[in-house]
């Protein structure tokens, strides 16, 4: 049988595309199973500390984490409570993570973002930098302005 150059050229992109399938459907799956791995311990850690989160996210670079706050709480607690979750983040994250964001509900309808830079968290898990330092690298941002009325 003789193939013509436009025969091969047909076979070689028939081929080239199956394989450029595989790659990305590898790719895809791998991802979503390590966020799902990512999502199972987290929702594991705040289930078990009853925090009440309503959802576990990836962004880009980013995991983002949305919870209700009670207000009757002291802002020491809370930031504690910020600290927990991005300390319960950072396990089991791949390398592409760089961003913990929390984002806090609060029951009188104020919402606030913490965010901080996955080093930093680790560095605070391991006690490497003290609460106080940690804290101060935590961006906070109200996403409210002020009681809905």
């Amino acid at each position: 049988m003789n193939m013509t150059i436009k025969n091969k050229i047909l076979i070689w992109l028939g081929v080239s595309i199956i394989v450029i399938v595989i790659i990305v459907t590898t790719v895809i799956w791998v991802n979503g199973r390590t966020f799902r791995l990512v999502y199972e311990t987290i929702s594991q850690e705040l289930e078990a500390e009853e925090i009440d989160f309503t959802k576990i996210k990836k962004k880009g670079d980013t995991i983002i984490i949305i919870y209700n706050q009670p207000i009757d709480f002291e802002m020491e607690d809370i930031l504690s409570t910020w600290a927990y979750i991005m300390a319960s983040a950072v396990k089991n994250i791949p390398d592409t993570i760089n961003k913990i964001v929390v984002k806090c509900n609060f029951e009188n309808g104020e919402k606030v973002e913490a965010e901080a830079e996955v080093e930093d968290i680790i560095s605070f898990v391991k006690e490497e930098i003290s609460t106080e330092s940690f804290l101060e690298k935590i961006n906070i941002t109200p996403l409210t302005e002020g009681p809905k009325i």
